[in-house]
């Protein structure tokens, strides 16, 4: 079992990785099965709708009245069918918004924690990050903080 210092040493690819949310966040696991989810019913909405046949066909052997009632039917199954490739069609839609949406966040996640960690800790242009100063460069330090500014040289002929 790995230490809980170990987790916090890890890289968010490794946490992510290891299933311990990452940069896209505890939320994407849900919302890609989401995504992926509406995405799949539309394309099988889609296929369905058009693998069904659509049209009456005619037979002589049947009735004129019969095959007006047939015809009809049909019209209905078409316009039913219309129906059915529009649903389709609109939730592929939206599982890709919602696929592009989840891989648009996690790449702008993983592009703030590259910069946090390239930067460290700035304020704007200003760098404020603590360095370890040795005991001479404390001492020197101290000394140029104590000692008054350096005059510039005068001018010969002055």
């Amino acid at each position: 079992m790995a230490s809980p210092r170990a987790a916090e040493l890890r890289s968010p690819d490794e946490a992510a990785a290891a299933g311990g949310g990452g940069p896209a966040g505890p939320g994407a696991g849900p919302g890609l099965a989401l995504a992926l989810g509406c995405a799949l019913s539309g394309a099988a909405l889609v296929v369905l709708a058009g693998a069904v046949p659509r049209a009456a066909r005619p037979d002589p052997a049947v009735p004129a009245r019969q095959m007006e009632r047939l015809e009809a039917r049909a019209a209905r199954l078409r316009a039913r069918l219309d129906r059915c490739t529009v649903a389709g069609l609109a939730l592929l839609a939206l599982g890709g918004l919602l696929l592009a949406a989840l891989l648009l966040a996690a790449a702008a996640a993983r592009r703030r924690a590259r910069a946090a960690r390239r930067t460290g800790g700035t304020y704007g242009s200003v760098g404020l990050r603590m360095r370890r100063v040795s005991a001479e460069g404390t001492r020197a330090l101290l000394e140029s903080q104590l000692s008054p500014p350096p005059q510039p040289p005068e001018a010969p002929g002055s």
